[in-house]
């Protein structure tokens, strides 16, 4: 079966043959789709918005996961025609989950199993490449931070492996990548240090994060994307007073360094999502919570513009795309 050029586009000279296999395989371009699950509304929510990434707009309903969740994986964690959404703190009482669950980009409905974290934690990060799915860090019920590195082959439902351990034990922390490197950003100590920690690993391998540099200020929260050179990090919540900050920043992927400024979102905020799509990066909801959608273009410097609404004000959620930074 032939693959399409790229995500976003069937263009060429297909076998008809090869065109029914790819859309009843599911790997017919959906276009570049975001999704988004979970969150505070104020209560913890099952609903799963899905946005057109690639055209300004607002979110529709898409489905819905199994659990009413928060505090969930923060940074895009999806293949071309599969986007993971990973429960944290349900309802009732906050419980901690480690439920993995994941939603076919082009068929709208409820979400589908796919395994289980190897501990049951919320606030961890998340990234992958187009085969395999990373999971970083976190808070596990006692609540101890943690340091674990743990991965997930993104074809094939069932439970994490170990990849490694970062350098430093922290949750709230936010995953981008590009196709061979990720990187694991922020985050904080229970129950109120911030880092400015930046792990870097070699995604195809196994192995323990190594330091990349340092975010511009210790935040945790933020969100996060890029394309297959350029990380991008925006917003996030700063240590005492406990402020929101509207700074965007950026990183080159395959270099080690500290964040550089790229600008400033609409509103300070933090525990948004980022959305990737070359040439964009959208960020969406946020604390408050608010149901604003900005962004930015990821290879120039410069303010967020808005982009739309999401169906509902939400905070503390899960999202990803079939277009981010670890596809390209």
């Amino acid at each position: 079966m032939v693959q399409f050029p790229n995500t976003t586009s069937a263009s060429g000279v297909w076998n008809m043959t090869d065109v029914y296999n790819n859309r009843l395989g599911g790997t017919w371009p959906a276009g570049a789709i975001g999704l988004l699950g979970g969150g505070t509304s104020p209560g913890y929510g099952n609903s799963i918005n899905k946005i057109t990434l690639l055209s300004t707009g607002n979110a529709i309903d898409f489905g819905d996961l199994s659990l009413s969740t928060a505090q969930s994986g923060f940074g895009q964690m999806a293949s071309t025609t599969r986007g993971f959404l990973i429960s944290g703190a349900e309802t009732p009482a906050a419980a901690y989950n480690n439920t993995i669950e994941f939603s076919t980009f082009t068929t709208s409905g409820s979400a589908t199993d796919f395994g289980d974290l190897s501990t049951r934690a919320q606030s961890v990060g998340t990234l992958s490449n187009s085969t395999r799915g990373v999971m970083a860090g976190g808070f596990t019920p006692s609540p101890n931070e943690t340091t674990a590195i743990q991965f997930i082959t993104l074809a094939t439902n069932g439970d994490t492996t170990n990849f490694g351990t970062l350098t430093q034990a922290r949750g709230g922390l936010t995953g981008l990548a590009s196709s061979t490197r990720g990187v694991f950003s922020g985050g904080f100590v229970s129950p109120s240090t911030m880092i400015n920690t930046v792990d870097y690993i070699t995604i195809a391998t196994t192995g323990n994060g190594t330091d990349f540099g340092d975010l511009l200020s210790a935040s945790r929260g933020g969100g996060a994307g890029g394309n297959s050179t350029r990380g991008i990090y925006g917003g996030g919540q700063l240590g005492s007073p406990f402020a929101s900050t509207n700074v965007i920043q950026y990183i080159t992927i395959a270099t080690t360094g500290d964040y550089q400024d790229f600008g400033d979102l609409i509103t300070a905020r933090n525990y948004l999502a980022g959305l990737s799509a070359s040439p964009i990066l959208a960020f969406a909801g946020g604390s408050g919570p608010t149901n604003l959608i900005d962004f930015v273009t990821i290879n120039s410097l410069g303010n967020a513009t808005d982009f739309g609404d999401l169906a509902e004000a939400r905070s503390v959620f899960s999202g990803t795309s079939n277009n981010h930074g670890g596809l390209s």
